[in-house]
């Protein structure tokens, strides 16, 4: 996992890193019944919504959807889960866990940019890369959160827009690096949502969703993924691609 989303976490709590090194190891031949229980687990450990919250329709993971105001923070925390129940193959996984989790941290700083009325043009067209450093965000959120915030855009975000390297046959993205990334995001996303002053009330709307089985209820996976000969991932989540895929 790289060593930036390894800080980011561990910053915030080294059990958390400890919790995820050990689902890397699980031998996994079903999400939902091997790793997402583990996931579960360790996102009950961080403030704000997410893998706590999705509710299972048959072999369907589900996310509460809070309304409109806080459509663009939730949506990525609806489709992370799906993807990674879908049966997909490996390098596409990857990419879009890492991809949606970007978009989460990305629409949490839009959202705290939009609630305190920072004077940003067009905030709302700007990357997360581009946002860390305005001098209004690091102003609101201090120098530690958006350098982390930088930090993540560079070596996950940025890496998500290509999905194999320059002359390589390995996907940018490590599956270590997904599920880093997206707890990365889950911690960087509330951080930024406490400083705006908006955490609270995002999470009271998921929480009222789920409490109400409101959920987003399209797209649905294209494979559930319950079937063992299904999932691509069915071994050491921390090994090469290559040999993934030999067992």
């Amino acid at each position: 996992m790289n060593s930036v989303l390894r800080r980011i976490i561990a910053s915030y709590d080294s059990l958390i890193l400890n919790q995820l090194d050990a689902a890397l190891n699980l031998h996994v031949r079903n999400f939902k019944r091997d790793l997402f229980p583990s996931l579960r687990d360790i996102d009950l450990a961080i403030p704000g919504a997410g893998f706590q919250y999705v509710i299972w329709v048959d072999n369907n993971p589900k996310f509460p959807f809070p309304g409109l105001e806080f459509d663009g923070i939730a949506r990525p925390m609806k489709y992370i889960p799906d993807f990674l129940a879908s049966g997909m193959n490996f390098a596409k996984i990857t990419r879009v866990v890492a991809q949606f989790s970007g978009g989460h941290v990305e629409e949490c700083v839009k959202a705290i940019c939009n609630s305190l009325r920072l004077p940003i043009s067009r905030y709302d067209r700007l990357p997360l890369g581009t946002l860390a450093k305005n001098k209004n965000v690091i102003k609101t959120l201090g120098t530690a959160l958006t350098g982390s915030l930088s930090e993540y855009a560079d070596v996950l975000v940025n890496k998500a827009k290509h999905q194999y390297a320059l002359g390589s046959p390995e996907p940018v993205i490590t599956f270590p690096d997904a599920l880093g990334g997206y707890l990365a995001s889950r911690i960087l996303g509330f951080q930024v949502l406490e400083k705006g002053g908006i955490l609270d009330k995002y999470v009271e709307s998921v929480r009222q969703a789920y409490s109400q089985k409101i959920v987003y209820v399209m797209p649905d996976s294209t494979d559930s993924g319950d079937d063992d000969v299904e999932w691509p991932l069915q071994s050491d989540l921390s090994l090469p691609r290559e040999e993934l895929e030999r067992n």
